[in-house]
């Protein structure tokens, strides 16, 4: 597809943007338990961000012009109801430090949706274990379309995996009723949809160590060993006006702290990268995805720190002299300055310094 210009939404003017759909995929399954959705509408009239940590920045998209809302859909397990309507309200604590109900889509579209411009935070746990028919009442209130959906796929998943794709299943209507509806309102072509996952299905498995995930592996269609293997996922960026083009397939290592810079990017905002842990996917920076352990993953290869065994992605590829020591201890600056963050409260320093 075409790439995006930078800050192609900032000066969208209601014509059509020649811009695909950013798909950004860290490998080749879509699994999430929990998801986040950040849904932004007219925000190109000037969009700003006071935080660099990814929860808190898409908190401040358009502050003071529209509306920010932090809703978290819970579910119940002690009753079933009708797509859309509310579950038995529980409270949460909302990021800001405020207590919001727990509302479906259909009960929040209202609150936001004649309010131009608006930026809104969803994080859905409608998709969350335990992942059985019996105790579910997401599973169970979709059994019947996935064991539909299975016969028709020949597909012979076990309980607990056809519990989890039902109970993911609630997003789909979700999403589905959501786009819909800004179709309807005629601010398609004007709303951003971000949506992504916040980690693996552990709760598929009593263990879920690696080597002991057999449900996860039955999920994702191959044996989870590593932590790589784990964490493959998918994250979607779409507005409406995308819709005649084909998407672009981001298929290099991408993680979760690369969402934000791509999104800054795409809005045309102002941001420093060296304060910035992740990449804008689009750019041509170094593609890397490291975990806990301190494994990593890059366009060549994977490095795994318990076997001291880099893995090219092409056996035929010409990899640099000291490329893992390189990209090894570029991980771990990463790590030292995303921990140092926290524990030394940093960007309090950078914006003092800043202001003064």
């Amino acid at each position: 597809g075409q790439l995006p210009e930078k800050g192609i939404w900032q000066r969208r003017t209601g014509r059509a943007v020649c811009i695909p759909l950013a798909h950004m995929a860290g490998g080749a399954a879509c699994y999430g338990a929990a998801l986040f959705l950040i849904l932004c509408c007219g925000l190109h009239k000037g969009i700003y961000t006071n935080q660099y940590n990814f929860e808190s920045a898409v908190m401040q998209f358009g502050l003071g012009e529209g509306l920010c809302l932090d809703i978290r859909n819970l579910a119940s397990f002690k009753t079933s109801a009708p797509a859309f309507e509310s579950m038995e309200t529980e409270s949460v604590q909302s990021t800001v430090g405020t207590f919001q109900e727990a509302l479906p889509v259909s009960e929040t579209l209202p609150m936001y949706i004649d309010k131009q411009p608006f930026n809104v935070y969803y994080m859905t746990v409608s998709g969350h274990s335990v992942y059985a028919f019996g105790n579910n009442a997401m599973s169970r209130k979709n059994k019947d379309a996935v064991d539909a959906w299975c016969a028709k796929k020949n597909l012979s998943f076990s309980e607990p995996v056809r519990a989890y794709i039902a109970a993911n299943l609630e997003l789909e209507k979700a999403v589905d009723y959501l786009v819909k509806t800004l179709e309807e309102k005629g601010i398609a072509d004007d709303t951003v949809i971000c949506i992504a996952p916040d980690h693996f299905p552990y709760g598929l498995d009593s263990d879920a160590s690696l080597g002991k995930m057999p449900y996860v592996s039955e999920l994702y269609g191959y044996p989870v060993n590593t932590y790589e293997e784990r964490d493959r996922s998918r994250a979607i960026i779409w507005c409406g006006a995308l819709e005649d083009y084909e998407p672009i397939m981001v298929d290099t290592p991408t993680s979760s702290v690369d969402i934000l810079p791509t999104l800054c990017n795409l809005f045309g905002v102002e941001w420093d990268s060296r304060l910035y842990v992740g990449r804008d996917v689009l750019s041509d920076a170094l593609p890397l995805v490291f975990f806990g352990n301190y494994d990593w993953k890059t366009d060549l290869g994977h490095y795994s720190t318990t076997s001291n065994v880099f893995t090219p992605t092409d056996e035929n590829a010409v990899i640099p002299e000291d490329y893992v020591e390189q990209i090894s201890g570029i991980v771990r600056n990463k790590m030292t300055f995303s921990k140092s963050v926290l524990s030394h409260d940093y960007y309090t320093h950078v914006y003092d310094a800043a202001s003064d």
